[in-house]
């Protein structure tokens, strides 16, 4: 009898490592898919304090500014007359349209403060699994709004320092090497600079929102914070950010499709059939309103979005450089955030 071949032995892998999920990502290093994944859940798990109070906020914001700029548009001496014009008729237009681009700037800017420490303090009690009214959000970023306003300013200030300097420079070599095509040239050149040291900078301080809130850090620590979790990792995190960018600049566009198909043929009609119509046109009352309210909705869809992304990367980052998995597995049962 003869003995039958041994079967031949196949070591069977291990399983994978599970890690705790105890809200809307997983307690390891994240992939992009995680990222998108967690910040679509956070929103939908937070939809009221993410979606609905930034709408109504965004909402009350913009019908505040529509009537504004109805009166500086329709101050205009330009759609009544088409011969000569009083030049003082034309500084005060000229101050209405400064007023009515002033205005929607800083209620932007308001509302980006508001949301962004009540969307950071929602995004990071997401990843422990807890939700989150807005008024519990808004108590807890309370205390770091004035310094998140500072942090702004200083971010802003050095943003545009980067954008005009290169850009400054190109047009001052080239207007000393004379000509229409250097000065071109170089001016173009130093914007392009400009671009790329600008985008440098708003990647390398993208955590600082977050630091300083989480944290929490002073503003030039959370500053110096954020360049250490971007150092070594500058062109993924720029990626992420990127690809997250084009996403809300997509979602944007088809929101904004409709109202801006209405009124390019609005005008066009209005200029073929009167050319003095055309501005009136665009500061019609429903051209107005309608501009505000898909201004109002693509804000309420946008912003949560990429607030999310960045608080789930400022996550990634620590959980990468500093093991910050053991912290949130041990706070997602302990006391509240």
């Amino acid at each position: 009898m003869t003995t039958p071949p041994p079967v031949p032995y196949y070591p069977v892998a291990p399983p994978p490592p599970s890690y705790p999920e105890p809200g809307v990502i997983p307690l390891r290093p994240l992939g992009v898919s995680d990222i998108f994944g967690g910040a679509f859940a956070t929103i939908r798990r937070n939809w009221r304090t993410m979606l609905l109070v930034p709408f109504v906020i965004t909402l009350a914001v913009n019908a505040i500014e529509v009537p504004l700029r109805w009166l500086a548009l329709n101050s205009s001496p330009f759609p009544t007359a088409l011969g000569p014009v009083a030049d003082h008729a034309v500084l005060n237009w000229t101050a209405g349209q400064l007023w009515s681009m002033a205005i929607p700037v800083i209620g932007s800017a308001v509302t980006i403060v508001l949301f962004q420490g009540v969307f950071t303090v929602t995004i990071s009690r997401a990843v422990l699994g807890r939700p989150t009214t807005f008024g519990q959000a808004l108590r807890a970023a309370g205390p770091r709004y004035l310094p998140l306003i500072g942090l702004f300013v200083i971010v802003a200030a050095v943003l545009a320092a980067a954008l005009a300097v290169p850009g400054g420079i190109g047009l001052g070599v080239g207007s000393m090497a004379g000509g229409i095509g250097p000065v071109l040239g170089l001016t173009f050149l130093g914007i392009l600079v400009g671009l790329g040291v600008a985008a440098y900078f708003a990647v390398t301080f993208t955590f600082a929102t977050t630091a300083l809130i989480l944290e929490p850090q002073p503003i030039f620590r959370a500053l110096s914070r954020s360049r250490w979790l971007v150092r070594g990792h500058w062109w993924r995190i720029f990626g992420i950010i990127l690809l997250s960018g084009l996403i809300a600049a997509m979602v944007s566009g088809v929101v904004q499709m409709p109202i801006s198909i209405w009124q390019t043929v609005s005008i066009l009609h209005a200029t073929f059939s009167d050319p003095a119509a055309a501005l009136r046109t665009t500061a019609s009352w429903p051209m107005l309103i309608a501009s505000g309210v898909v201004a109002t909705v693509s804000a309420t869809l946008i912003m949560p979005f990429t607030a999310a992304v960045s608080v789930l990367l400022y996550h990634d980052q620590r959980i990468r450089l500093e093991g910050f998995h053991v912290p949130l597995a041990q706070m997602a049962g302990a006391a509240t955030l």
